[in-house]
């Protein structure tokens, strides 16, 4: 098979004339649009805040690559397939889609700005040939007849979008039968460090305070945490709007469990990344419509939930129930701060937040004591016994973030 990194060794760049005209076979049109509260984010700032370092695109083509690998999309499966994508953003991760000669790629977003550099990206590395298009559209309003064999809903459902199950319901009608669905999920668990974080944030400043103030003050916070990351391939900016300025939805949260019962009636789990589901069953007794993926990736999810947490770590195995109670835990997190950004005012009372860290802390640390040290570390920030500048342990101390999920619709009811 041919190597695709081969065919892009340059430096992303622009076209400086791409502003006079759209390219020729990149077909770009505008559906009615609805509201949808990150998107208004965006276009309130006149950002697309999800650029990808593509630098090195080999490097770059390589991730994406290995990411497909974790959910079961080799590169041939992809090759004159038709695929359709929500949410593109820069269009950064679509080059490497491309770059795999779908039959048919239709790329859909409502922000104008991600729409404008997503059709630069793929004009400038030469796709704008066959039958690409980019589609201005919020998802909520978009509707074709057609199915594709492969969707890609990534980065978007939650924690910011209104109604994540309703539009993950939409999202899915277009997977036609036997076709591919991949979607991102998050949990309060995955989610804890960049909680703690936004409620730093809230503790100092106002969440409706204008962004450029609260860019000023956390990013000199922030940008050390940032360091640590392995692998970071955004900018610090960039990271800062989309995580911790933009608004989160109170009812935002997509885990894994609520995506497969969303959707149990026509799809079975495939893959994820990460990979934490281990299924012994012998492939002779494995059959009929409904085979039982949904309800062993839901027990190995909450099996593995610690391994969410602090994406250093993967310690062992533990009870299902030990999972379902720490997300339980890790959700008061959630209502805490999802309830105090609501009122648009610096956090009241933040010593409340180390009372709910402390369980927290006690319960990770017979399996990870590093991450039960920083939690009770950053707790005193917020009883104010420390300052930002002296955290030692907390910076380095990252969730798993958002997880990726693919699916397989099946054939029939």
């Amino acid at each position: 098979m041919r190597n695709v990194l081969n065919d892009f060794p340059g430096r992303l760049q622009r076209d400086p004339g791409f502003g006079n005209g759209r390219p020729i076979g990149i077909e770009v049109w505008s559906a009615e649009m609805n509201g949808t509260a990150y998107v208004d984010f965006y276009k309130r700032l006149g950002i697309s805040p999800v650029a990808q370092d593509v630098s090195d695109l080999p490097r770059h083509f390589g991730r994406r690559d290995s990411l497909y690998r974790f959910l079961g999309i080799p590169a041939a499966l992809v090759a004159e397939r038709s695929v359709i994508e929500f949410g593109p953003g820069s269009g950064h991760n679509a080059l490497f889609t491309a770059s795999l000669k779908p039959n048919r790629y239709v790329l859909v977003d409502g922000n104008p700005v991600g729409v404008a550099e997503t059709r630069a990206n793929l004009a400038c590395h030469g796709f704008c040939e066959g039958s690409i298009e980019v589609v201005e559209s919020m998802f909520e309003g978009f509707d074709t007849a057609e199915r594709f064999d492969i969707v890609l809903a990534e980065g978007f459902l939650a924690p910011h979008s209104d109604a994540p199950t309703r539009l993950l319901r939409h999202l899915s009608r277009f997977t036609a039968p036997g076709g591919i669905l991949v979607i991102t999920t998050v949990t309060p668990a995955s989610l804890l460090s960049e909680m703690v974080r936004r409620l730093m944030r809230s503790r100092l400043i106002a969440p409706d305070a204008p962004a450029s103030e609260q860019m000023a003050l956390m990013r000199p916070i922030l940008e050390p945490h940032l360091a640590t990351l392995s692998g970071m391939s955004r900018s610090v900016e960039d990271w800062l709007l989309d995580n911790i300025i933009q608004p989160v939805r109170p009812d935002g949260l997509l885990t894994i469990p609520q995506a497969l019962d969303t959707l149990s009636d026509d799809f079975d789990a495939y893959g994820s990344s990460p990979s934490f589901t281990t299924d012994l069953r012998w492939y002779k007794t494995v059959h009929g419509v409904r085979r039982g993926f949904n309800e062993r990736m839901t027990e190995c999810y909450f099996r593995r939930l610690e391994t969410m947490v602090d994406y250093r770590f993967s310690p062992p195995e533990h009870e299902e129930e030990t999972g379902r109670t720490l997300e339980g835990l890790c959700k008061g997190i959630w209502d805490l701060m999802t309830a105090a950004e609501a009122t648009g005012k610096r956090l009241e009372a933040p010593e409340r937040v180390s009372a709910l860290l402390a369980p927290i802390a006690d319960a990770l640390r017979p399996r990870l004591p590093e991450t039960a040290a920083a939690l009770n570390e950053v707790s005193e920030v917020f009883t104010g016994h420390r300052s930002e500048a002296e955290l030692r342990l907390f910076p380095a101390f990252w969730g798993r973030g958002q997880q990726y999920l693919s699916l397989i619709r099946r054939n029939s009811p």
